[in-house]
């Protein structure tokens, strides 16, 4: 069971993207502490790749981006941001198709191939 809200009717209507890389354990350990600390971040994982760092975050105003890398890299001293992007739109989440504002207006049908099918 799953329920998701339109960003924008909680007061965070940006999000962006983050790439970095920082070291495994520092990351492990610091999951808890950054729930706290930095209430913007929605997501975040581990990637292959030297960029092992994957965040997303959501903003309620595009001019708070800044302050919430400095305090990821605050609670993450090992965490060395390469790359960001300001997401414009979230068309599609979890097969929802999703209108302007962020609300739901239809479904992707699930599909599923048998084994050895041809594309």
């Amino acid at each position: 069971l799953r329920c998701d809200v339109a960003r924008g009717e909680l007061g965070w209507p940006a999000a962006a993207v983050l790439w970095g890389s920082v070291a495994y354990e520092e990351l492990e350990r610091a999951a808890a502490d950054l729930e706290v600390a930095v209430p913007e971040l929605r997501f975040c994982s581990t990637v292959a790749g030297s960029e092992n760092a994957l965040l997303v975050v959501w903003l309620r105003a595009i001019a708070d981006l800044p302050e919430v890398e400095r305090r990821l890299e605050a609670r993450l001293p090992g965490l060395r941001l390469t790359d960001r992007r300001m997401v414009l739109r979230t068309m599609k989440l979890m097969g929802q198709i999703l209108d302007e504002e962020g609300r739901y207006t239809g479904t992707v049908p699930f599909r599923m191939r048998e084994p050895g099918a041809r594309r």
